[in-house]
């Protein structure tokens, strides 16, 4: 089934079998589009530096001033009167005057005809020419940030976010442009070229305008495990696929689930979490867990000779949340029965501390207080643990778990509630 738009004399049809995403760039050590049609080619030899945001794979590192960049020049990818999303994981190293993410222009004196998406003065800066938006937040160096531009054709709406989060909109007028090589970490707004110092990773081009729900979940769901038929494939935005020794997969909470039944040996691990890492990091996770035997370990956080068990089982079946502030904090939860189906999560913030939350309603919490995070990227271990300094001993689970999901955000109550409730 196709529909059919008219727009300012222009007739095009939006098949709704079209792929959504149009360009992916993992810039794992190449600069090949995931697809093999948007393949880049580097400019000046940028290199690349392992891991990127995802923690595994690389990040492509572009140095402005030996003005490093990629470009793809063939095939053409038409931008004029339609919906596009732009996205991308940066770590600025130099942050002063223009630096320039990506670009596509015909005329970079012509109304509506050179399309770019930079950094100035710290802040996101997107446009067409003339008509450009001016996002409110300034960035920081050295650090990891998720960025995006939306431009929604229907309602002729420019949106820039941070980290998941609307940073300015506008109303304005389509892209005009109908030649132009694709540019990343430079564009050709200004003379001379600007050009990106730092890091970018998982980079994406969508011909739709996506909805601020999905460029939330694109920056802030780290990682989605359904369990499904024994899938260990990491369902979220990030591919951070998992492992797993000992396990079996059996009738679940919401179709299948992993079972843990190899006493002592049995565990899922995923690793590459570096959105876990900051100190301070607001984070969340929940799940559905029906355990056969108590005094484990549900959930586990560790990096070389740092962990932390973030959800315990204590002996009497008590459910505990836990977390690192230089001593174990903890939340406690109600006790559990076994062989029973129940869904937990797990949220935190510096404003509201640990929040605990039982079949989607809130349990208990413990007020705020600052989280010490490893600062490296992490494992994070299901049904088992890796010892470390900030250890405690429960034992590996037995039992089955379903539907794990993790966040770099506190998840509202409305939020667990959805997830509590599929």
């Amino acid at each position: 089934m196709s529909v059919v738009l008219l727009r300012e004399h222009t007739l095009y049809f939006l098949a709704t079998n079209v792929p959504t995403t149009t360009i992916f760039w993992s810039f794992d050590n190449n600069t090949n589009d995931l697809y093999g049609v948007y393949n880049g080619q580097t400019i000046n030899g940028p290199s690349y530096v392992s891991p990127g945001y995802v923690g595994y794979g690389s990040a492509i590192v572009l140095n402005g001033s030996l003005s490093q960049s990629v470009t793809v020049f063939t095939p053409y990818l038409n931008f004029a009167f339609r919906s596009l999303t732009i996205e991308a994981w940066i770590y600025p190293l130099v942050l002063s005057g223009d630096n320039d993410l990506f670009g596509q222009c015909q005329c970079n004196t012509c109304t509506d005809k050179c399309l770019f998406f930079i950094l100035r003065n710290s802040c996101l800066y997107m446009g067409f020419y003339s008509d450009n938006l001016q996002g409110n937040t300034a960035l920081r160096t050295y650090s990891w940030w998720h960025v995006a531009f939306v431009y929604d054709y229907s309602s002729a709406q420019q949106t820039v976010y941070i980290n998941g989060i609307q940073d300015g909109t506008r109303s304005g007028g389509p892209y005009l442009g109908t030649t132009g090589n694709i540019t990343i970490g430079t564009s050709n707004i200004q003379s001379p070229y600007n050009f990106f110092q730092g890091y970018i990773d998982q980079f994406s081009v969508t011909n739709r305008a996506k909805s601020a729900l999905e460029i939330l979940d694109d920056a802030t769901l780290v990682a989605h495990y359904s369990f499904d038929s024994g899938s260990l494939l990491d369902q979220g935005p990030n591919g951070i696929n998992g492992t797993g020794f000992g396990i079996t997969t059996v009738t679940g909470r919401v179709n299948e689930s992993l079972a843990f039944s190899l006493a002592g040996t049995a565990y899922f691990q995923g690793s590459g979490f570096t959105a876990l890492a900051a100190a301070n990091q607001s984070y969340s996770f929940s799940l559905w867990i029906n355990p056969s035997s108590f005094n484990s370990t549900i959930v586990h956080l560790s990096s070389l000779s740092w962990s932390l068990s973030l959800m315990v089982l204590m002996a009497n079946g008590q459910l505990v949340g836990q977390s690192w502030n230089g001593s174990l904090v903890r939340v406690t939860g109600p006790v559990l029965l076994s062989n029973i189906w129940t869904h937990v999560a797990e949220t935190y913030s510096s404003t509201n501390g640990l929040r605990l939350y039982i079949n989607g309603t809130i349990y208990n919490s413990t007020g705020s207080f600052y989280y010490a995070a490893s600062t490296l990227p992490n494992y994070v271990t299901l049904a088992n643990y890796n010892n470390g300094s900030n250890s405690t001993t429960f034992g590996p689970f037995q039992g089955t778990l379903d539907e794990f999901y993790i966040y770099s955000r506190e998840l509202n109550s409305s939020d667990i509630s959805v997830l509590a409730n599929p």
